[in-house]
């Protein structure tokens, strides 16, 4: 029996070195081991997964789609392809030839140089659930054009788009779980022109956009705090960042000393523009200063965070018979409580801001005689507090009672000046008027026009434009009495 047992392991020893060696194999795959599959090479990580090696020595490959399972035909097991590993698709014989890429959703890992001079490669797609992209991984793609990185990747090295040439458009998705952008990240792109980094990135890496010789604007979010040395040398278009935050966060990152001294000389040079949060505000029957500086007119653009000061303009008012009764406003949360200050100050908010002055007591302001309706109508309302339209009902009912009978009330500029100049007798202004923007063969127009300017009634829109009078914008109410006084100032002393 003994030698019966003893003869049999002998013959099936002999027996196993006649097999192939694939089915020898087949009894014992192992963490390594390596296997092919659809002209794609892979090694075993665990039981069950697998990375991609690189194409098969044989294959030529232009268009590589890269399976969720991978079949060993030598145990007939299927893994899980879950990474791409070094130098994957770098320097192998047809990597120059591959123009696009799929991968598949249960990719987690590109290794380091994983694409490296894939010099046709024109798509490729970074599935949702990747979360590791290694050094250089894409570096001399030179036809990619676009690329969107997934918010499931957590870690991703330098150099990873270093001189992709070509790329036009660089998209992370909502919620990336990155923080910093890496060093030298998208360096020597130089069809980069614009750039934006998602929220919940605090710094910005070394020479991240070396050499984007086309790059003019990026978009940052007041999450940065740090941006390193170098991170925009040689790029000599870029003159404009859009920052979403306030003047006054902006300031305190430059403050910080956590901005690289080459950033600074970049950024504070004549000619770039930093866009922080701004909102308009308007206000009306009342003047205003932002952060202490007065403002010129009824309308401004003011930095998010400023402190506005608004006043009742009472100056405005002096001798109507109009005083200060509350505010109208519109954009402030709290605005019950400034509403009956006559002067109160608030911090910018992030929104549209409108304030309108109402006044209260409109009496009959001489003793000339006063169209009965109007006088009705004054009666009425006269010692009532004024809001909103009622506001402007006054104003009107104060010009029709001064203005010549007949004239009407003036709303836009031209029709102010051409009023104030008849009243004065049509003088002959001291210069030619040449104002493009008012018709040459309307003298009256012109001279009106002129007239006005000349004697301080009405002032230009833009100094930068002499030759512009702006004839048909809206002019107020409260402007029209205050130019209508000053011209009746004007006028000789009959006493």
């Amino acid at each position: 029996m003994k030698t019966r047992l003893i003869s049999l392991l002998l013959a099936f020893s002999m027996a196993l070195t006649f097999l192939p060696v694939g089915a020898v194999s087949a009894f014992a795959a192992e963490t390594g081991d390596t296997f092919n599959f659809n002209g794609l090479t892979y090694e075993i990580t665990s039981d069950t997964t697998a990375k991609v090696k690189g194409p098969e020595a044989t294959t030529l490959l232009t268009q590589v789609t890269i399976p969720e399972k991978a079949t060993n035909s030598l145990n007939g097991e299927s893994y899980t392809v879950t990474a791409i590993a070094d130098k994957a698709f770098r320097n192998t014989r047809f990597n120059g030839e591959i123009t696009s890429i799929t991968l598949p959703d249960s990719l987690k890992e590109i290794g380091d140089f994983a694409f490296f001079s894939c010099l046709k490669l024109e798509d490729i797609n970074l599935p949702d659930g990747l979360t590791k992209i290694g050094y250089q991984a894409f570096q001399n793609c030179y036809s990619l054009t676009e690329i969107t990185i997934p918010s499931s990747v957590t870690t991703m090295s330098s150099h990873v788009f270093n001189r992709c040439i070509g790329l036009k458009k660089v998209t992370f998705e909502k919620n990336s779980q990155l923080s910093a952008l890496p060093d030298a990240t998208f360096a020597n792109c130089e069809s980069l022109e614009s750039f934006t980094l998602p929220n919940g990135f605090t710094s910005i890496g070394k020479n991240a956009f070396y050499k984007c010789g086309n790059l003019t604007t990026l978009n940052i979010s007041d999450d940065v705090t740090e941006i390193k040395k170098d991170a925009f040398i040689d790029c000599a278009k870029f003159n404009t960042i859009n920052y979403d935050g306030t003047k006054y966060s902006w300031n305190a990152l430059l403050k910080s000393g956590s901005v690289d001294n080459t950033v600074l000389e970049k950024i504070q040079a004549d000619g770039f523009t930093v866009n922080y949060w701004v909102q308009p505000l308007v206000v009306s029957g009342g003047i205003f200063t932002v952060d202490g500086d007065p403002v010129v007119g009824d309308t401004a653009i003011v930095p998010v965070g400023a402190t506005v000061e608004i006043t009742f303009d009472q100056q405005s008012f002096a001798d109507s018979g109009l005083s200060f009764g509350s505010w109208e406003i519109d954009g402030l949360s709290n605005s019950e409580y400034y509403k009956n200050k006559e002067s109160f100050t608030f911090t910018m908010p992030k929104n549209r801001v409108a304030v309108t002055a109402s006044t209260m007591d409109i009496p009959i302001i001489d003793d000339s005689p006063v169209d009965p309706g109007i006088s009705t109508a004054v009666t009425i309302i006269g010692g009532a507090l004024l809001v909103g339209g009622l506001h402007q009902l006054g104003t009107e009912l104060w010009l029709i009672h001064h203005l010549p009978k007949g004239t009407a009330i003036p709303e836009t500029r031209i029709e102010l000046a051409e009023v104030l100049w008849k009243d004065a007798g049509q003088p002959v202004p001291a210069a030619e008027a040449a104002y493009t923007d008012i018709d040459t063969d309307d003298t009256d127009a012109q001279q009106a026009a002129q007239w006005a300017i000349e004697n301080e009634l009405m002032t230009l829109r833009s100094s930068e434009h002499p030759d512009k009078f702006d004839p048909h914008v809206p002019v107020s109410t409260v402007k029209a009495i205050r130019a209508w006084k000053k011209a009746q100032q004007m006028k000789p002393s009959t006493k």
